[in-house]
Parts: structure tokens; C-alpha cells; sequence
């Protein structure tokens, strides 16, 4: 299952690539509930909150600020934040009455039924979300060279700082295997910044 999840989401990448020349990853709308998230943060889907969903058909998924404890449901890389979807269809009401024309026998009427209901904006609901993305090339990840330099070319993991990636340790001896998140594109000799990463899956 996870290998076909994998494929999946190069093709949905692939395609992303050869459509949209200038969009070099892939990304969904997410929920946050958990610390304040900024651009550059690791994100983790979580199973708590309500479970929203845009155009009351597609599922937006919770998450929050990655760290060790949830580096397994690791979703991605936040790259915008304070963005908005409605909770509802707005052409929802007007398609409606547009098909009640197609099945009325006096076109006329319809057509006064859709003047007297015209889409109003300021009645939609909408729903805080973030932007996430899932796979490719991301130009700001935070990360942490604390305890190490990070150089291009090498593999990042999740760091113990949450929210951060850091350099893979190639003398893990833990039981627990590390879990990489992608590959440096950038340089961080100490301290904490953001660079460009490869994320893979």
C-alpha cells in the first residue's frame, strides 16, 4: 500500500511538473491545531480536532508541528500559510436553479429565480488552512545544524526540535531506524535557518 501511495504521488508530481512549469512540488490544504506554524515548518497529520472539509467533498487534514514522537504520519513542509477555502460550494445555491431552468417549462421564470439569487460572497463560510507541500523541490525548510553542518547532497531527517530537519545521523545505533525526509539542496554550516530541500517520500 505504501509503495502504491509513493507512486501516486510522484505521478500527481510528474504531472504538477509538465502543467505548471513554474510550481515545482505538490500540496494540500491543511488544518492546523496544534503551536502557531510558519512557512519552512515540518508538519505531522494528527488525529484530533474536527475533521473539515472545502466544497463539502474534500477532506482537509489535521496536522501540527513534526517532532520525533510523530516523525512516522509526517505529511510535509508548510509553504503558505493564511490562506482560505470555502466550506461550501458558492455555485452550489446557482447550479441548483440552473437546473431547475433546464427541467422548467417556463424559461423566463428560472431565469428570475437566478436574478434573485445572486451569489453573496459575505455569506460563504470559510475555513483557515495552510498550504503543505508533499513532494519536490521546497526553497525554505527550517532546519537545525546544532548539532552538525548540513551540506548539499546530504539526507535530512526530523530533528528533536519540532518543526525543524536536521542532518542524518549515519552512526544511528538506535533500535528505531531513522526516518529521511528528503535531501539537502542548500548549505548550513551551524545554527538554525532555512534552506532549499528535495522532499521525498
Amino acid at each position: 500500500m505504501k509503495k502504491i501511495f509513493v507512486n501516486f504521488l510522484f505521478l500527481m508530481f510528474s504531472v504538477n511538473q509538465l502543467f505548471c512549469e513554474n510550481i515545482p512540488f505538490l500540496t494540500i490544504f491543511c488544518k492546523n491545531v496544534g503551536d502557531e506554524v510558519e512557512v519552512g515548518d515540518l508538519v505531522s497529520l494528527v488525529d484530533s480536532g474536527t475533521i473539515d472539509k472545502y466544497y463539502d467533498k474534500i477532506t482537509i487534514p489535521n496536522v501540527k508541528l513534526a517532532n520525533k514522537n510523530n516523525e512516522d504520519k509526517l505529511l510535509g513542509v508548510v509553504v503558505k500559510i493564511g490562506a482560505k477555502v470555502p466550506k461550501e460550494d458558492p455555485y452550489k445555491s446557482i447550479n441548483a436553479n440552473l437546473e431547475k431552468i433546464i427541467k422548467s417549462s417556463d424559461t423566463r421564470e428560472g431565469i428570475e429565480r437566478i436574478k434573485n439569487s445572486p451569489l453573496d460572497v459575505k455569506k460563504i463560510d470559510m475555513i483557515d488552512v495552510i498550504e503543505v507541500a508533499l513532494i519536490g523541490v521546497v526553497e525554505n525548510c527550517k532546519t537545525n545544524a546544532d548539532k552538525k553542518p548540513i551540506h548539499i547532497g546530504e539526507p535530512l531527517i526530523i530533528s528533536e526540535i519540532q518543526g525543524y530537519a536536521e542532518k542524518s545521523d549515519f552512526n544511528n545505533k538506535n533500535d528505531k531506524p531513522e526516518r529521511k525526509i528528503g535531501y539537502a539542496l542548500g548549505n548550513l554550516d551551524k545554527g538554525r535557518g532555512k534552506i532549499p530541500i528535495l522532499l521525498m517520500r
